[in-house]
């Protein structure tokens, strides 16, 4: 998926951060295992690759409704005073954010409710208030960790946002950052994928190659090998993948050791 969106600057800067302090965490985005990953037997399209794949606009869909989700802490999770599609499109860092950067996020959330990720709450004339749905699809009401009586989940840091992350990621990158935390489980050691895993998480082979590139071109994923097998075995070669998660609290403009993508 092309790469849509990412001019960082002051005013983005700002108003990410204005959104960290309205949401009050202290600590990372929780979101469900089955938003990344498929658990059934015949695996279908999960949550995260319907936001990337519904169309136009993927990108975009993907960082809003993360956005979304760091302002909505507690039942009825939602978000709030509403925002105007705007301040959005500025945060975002969108071109022409008064007007088409703005119809971009309107019609991102149009496709989140029409597509069960969201509730919204219109009124002529005024933003609409927005409430999430159960992330794991199906329209239900939002559950938390708690309420879903689940122990594990991803938990994506608080630096995304923070330090414009979500604005220079393309939506691929961004998809397969989210996966990585699923499948490295926050393991300071390097994770490769077991056999039929990657038919879980549903990201095609190019988008899975395109992102990586990305990803350890900014400084936030090591790519090694490792062969498995023993001598007299099928011996088979495997990429295995470690984030750098400390990264997300540096600022883009500065990777360590290469320059950031352009487009």
């Amino acid at each position: 998926m092309a790469k849509t969106t990412g001019t960082p600057g002051a005013e983005p800067r700002r108003r990410l951060r204005q959104a960290v302090a309205r949401s009050q965490r202290r600590t990372g985005v929780q979101l469900p295992i089955g938003f990344v990953r498929s658990l059934q037997s015949q695996p279908e399209a999960t949550p995260l690759v319907r936001l990337l794949r519904g169309g136009r606009g993927g990108e975009i869909r993907l960082k809003l409704y993360l956005s979304l989700s760091l302002l909505a802490t507690a039942a009825p999770y939602d978000i709030g005073q509403p925002i105007p599609s705007s301040w959005w499109a500025h945060a975002l860092g969108l071109a022409d954010p008064e007007r088409g950067g703005a119809r971009r996020v309107s019609d991102a959330l149009d496709w989140l409710e029409r597509n069960d990720f969201i509730r919204l709450g219109r009124r002529p004339g005024y933003p609409s208030s927005v409430t999430l749905l159960d992330a794991r699809g199906g329209g239900g009401p939002y559950r938390s960790r708690v309420e879903a009586g689940e122990s594990r989940w991803i938990v994506v840091p608080l630096g995304l946002w923070r330090q414009e992350w979500i604005v220079v990621l393309s939506g691929s990158a961004l998809a397969l950052f989210l996966v990585l935390i699923e499948l490295t489980g926050g393991r300071t050691k390097p994770a490769s994928l077991e056999s039929g895993r990657h038919n879980q998480y549903g990201l095609s082979t190019d988008t899975w190659r395109r992102a990586s590139k990305e990803l350890s071109e900014v400084g936030l994923l090591s790519v090694g090998r490792i062969t498995e097998g023993r001598d007299l075995d099928v011996r088979r070669t495997r990429n295995t993948y470690l984030l750098d998660l400390g990264r997300l609290d540096d600022p883009v403009s500065t990777p360590p050791s290469s320059t950031l993508p352009t487009s």
